[in-house]
């Protein structure tokens, strides 16, 4: 990541470039977060979230963040990602009292930017068009407060996929 570019706000915010840079902001991210963390990745990017530090990043959420711990992620189709085995998909089965995975509504999905907000402080931004092209910040809440406003509203639009629910029988 390069040099920090500081904002009004105060924040400091870094761009990202590759893949590698993309992965350790959102680790990071997850790494420093307590309670909450909101994930708005239409593809669930394997190559950034199904990886061991993420996976424990979110267990360690969920067991020290206690009743205050949510953790929400809203993807564009998620019986593609039920089928292909996604590590974050079978976690989510296995904590659904701390975990959601919805699916976006049909009307979101097209041209849908990828982020993570964690505990209201600390965003990472991609948009769709811009590969791994972005920036993040660790303390920029008036940012990460607009992104969860904006998650809410997709949230609120969103579904449930059948798909990515655990079958009790």
């Amino acid at each position: 990541m390069d040099t920090p570019n500081e904002y009004p706000d105060g924040s400091e915010r870094y761009h990202t470039t590759s893949l590698a840079e993309a992965r350790g902001a959102v680790w990071s991210l997850l790494q420093e977060a307590r309670h909450r963390i909101d994930i708005l990745s239409p593809d669930l990017d394997p190559q950034v979230y199904d990886q061991q530090p993420v996976l424990d990043s979110l267990r360690r959420i969920m067991v020290d963040g206690g009743r205050r711990a949510r953790i929400r992620i809203l993807v564009a189709n998620g019986a593609q990602l039920a089928q292909r085995g996604h590590r974050l998909i079978e976690l989510a089965r296995q904590l659904p009292s701390y975990m959601q995975i919805r699916q976006l509504a049909e009307e979101d999905r097209a041209e849908t930017p990828a982020w993570v907000c964690a505990d209201s402080e600390g965003f990472a931004r991609w948009d769709s068009d811009a590969g791994y092209h972005g920036f993040v910040a660790t303390e920029g809440r008036a940012e990460a407060l607009r992104l969860e406003r904006a998650f809410d509203e997709l949230w609120e639009r969103s579904r449930i996929e059948p798909a990515l629910r655990r079958l009790s029988l």
